[in-house]
């Protein structure tokens, strides 16, 4: 691969990083400006309450300790006998937490492991809420040295991490993230009795993979100087609480009306993000609005429209005399690298083409078309996303067009050109969305196992070409 391929292709992956994690946490104010669509991906339509918010956008350090204890799982203990035992089994649920033990109430690990080192009985009632319900439990303690007992149970009492602040309201309540705390062992949303906002420094942005949300890295030094509120809820559509030092995360104070999700229209908007240590805007477009509240935190379909090449430079780390030397914009660069590999793609496939017309069928073109995306699955991971643009899939599968139409001639020499020309649209089409699917699959199978799987599909369709053919019904 030549060094002008190499540049192309990392400076792609940073464009799309750019709009992938453009969207991240951010707050989408409507506005009527125009722009190019690019790139898609979902945010909340949660609405932020009546009157008039601050506008969001900057990051914030989260500390929460949770309502109880959470139970994570359960373990074997090792007996003072030699011999195995798991108390626990069967007895708690991952999830449930722990409020009292043998019923006086503890609020986290620390009065946890005092109430067990107090153990000298052949038995502990744990209470723990379960779901809504409060539920007393026996447990059998492991001796397993003289006078000391374990439960046999892990547990966790706090969770820490970065997020987004999102709106502040005029009684200074604020809203962040868009969607819930989980936890990363049961997956379940984190009961807390309280938590604290602190100032964060943002060292890093994770992108974002499908399947796997982008993420921020940080630095929070949890001490009084940095605490900026509190956080008395975590719920499925975002984090809530109050921030007493408004003027030092707020410094620049934007307000704007709310609205609630009935009254969003699809059309031009704003979106605010933190990059470079500032916050930015980017204009979008709401392309969709989903009222069904099968989601909480998933109503609205956007575009990011734009971004800058002074963006694009500071990522890459070069500058921008770089990058007009190669390109005349961003949508210049992207061009240049689909024809690249759309050049790349015919000089691969050209011995197939100019071989054996026997060997001209449609699941060797096809296979050959896939083999090409699996040898360049850096660049085509980011161009065949199942959100992306539809235009360069096509543009791929174009290659082989003329090929497999002769093909189809001749297997079926009494269909008019017309109908096979419907044929292979409707078959390329699927092709398009196997391709996605394969791409976002981490393409597992090998390039002749999905071809061989586009044929299969496409011979369930066959039915339209052979009512044409003598000799079927």
């Amino acid at each position: 691969m030549t060094e002008s391929r190499k540049y192309r292709i990392s400076t792609l992956l940073i464009l799309f990083l750019l709009l992938l994690t453009g969207t991240a946490g951010g707050y989408a104010a409507q506005t009527y400006e125009s722009g190019f669509l690019q790139k898609q991906t979902e945010v909340s339509t949660e609405t932020a309450g009546s009157g008039t918010v601050l506008l969001g956008g900057m990051p914030v350090g989260i500390y929460m300790e949770t309502d109880g204890v959470m139970i994570l799982n359960t373990e074997q203990v090792r007996g003072i006998d030699g011999r195995e035992y798991e108390p626990a089994s069967d007895v708690v649920r991952s999830g449930d937490y722990i409020t009292a033990v043998d019923h006086k109430k503890i609020s986290g690990k620390k009065e946890l492991l005092e109430a067990v080192a107090a153990i000298d009985g052949d038995k502990v009632i744990l209470t723990v809420r379960r779901g809504e319900e409060d539920v007393d439990v026996r447990i059998e303690p492991v001796e397993y040295a003289p006078g000391a007992y374990r439960l046999g149970i892990w547990v966790r009492d706090n969770v820490q991490g970065l997020g987004t602040v999102t709106f502040l309201t005029e009684q200074s309540k604020f809203g962040a993230l868009g969607h819930g705390i989980h936890d990363t062992d049961t997956n379940g949303l984190m009961d807390i009795s309280g938590g604290t906002v602190y100032r964060t420094s943002i060292q890093d942005i994770i992108r974002g993979t499908n399947g796997s949300p982008g993420s921020m890295e940080g630095i929070i030094v949890y001490n009084n100087y940095n605490v900026l509120g509190s956080i008395d809820k975590n719920t499925e559509a975002g984090i809530y609480g109050t921030i007493d030092r408004i003027d030092e995360l707020f410094e620049e104070q934007i307000s704007i009306a709310t609205a609630k999700k009935e009254e969003i229209e699809t059309g031009p908007a704003t979106i605010r993000c933190y990059i470079d240590n500032e916050i930015k805007e980017y204009e979008i477009q709401v392309t969709e609005i989903d009222m069904s509240g099968t989601e909480i935190n998933k109503g609205l379909v956007i575009k990011v429209t734009n971004i800058t090449v002074k963006e694009l430079c500071q990522t890459a780390g070069i500058n921008r005399g770089t990058f007009y030397s190669h390109y005349t914009d961003i949508y210049d660069l992207l061009q240049q690298i689909e024809d690249e590999i759309t050049e790349e793609f015919q000089k691969s496939l050209q011995p197939l083409l100019e071989g054996d017309p026997s060997d001209l069928t449609p699941l060797n073109i096809t296979a050959g078309v896939f083999a090409c995306i699996q040898q360049n699955a850096d660049v085509c991971a980011i161009a065949l996303r199942p959100d992306g643009d539809r235009r360069f899939a096509s543009q791929l599968l174009k290659i082989g067009r003329e090929q497999c139409m002769a093909s189809y001639r001749k297997y079926f020499s009494n269909v008019s050109a017309k109908k096979i020309a419907y044929f292979y649209a409707f078959a390329s089409s699927g092709c398009i969305g196997l391709l996605e699917q394969w791409v976002a699959g981490g393409m597992e199978e090998s390039a002749q196992e999905l071809a061989k799987a586009a044929e299969t599909l496409m011979m369930s369709g066959i039915g339209y070409l052979q009512k044409e053919t003598p000799g079927n019904p």
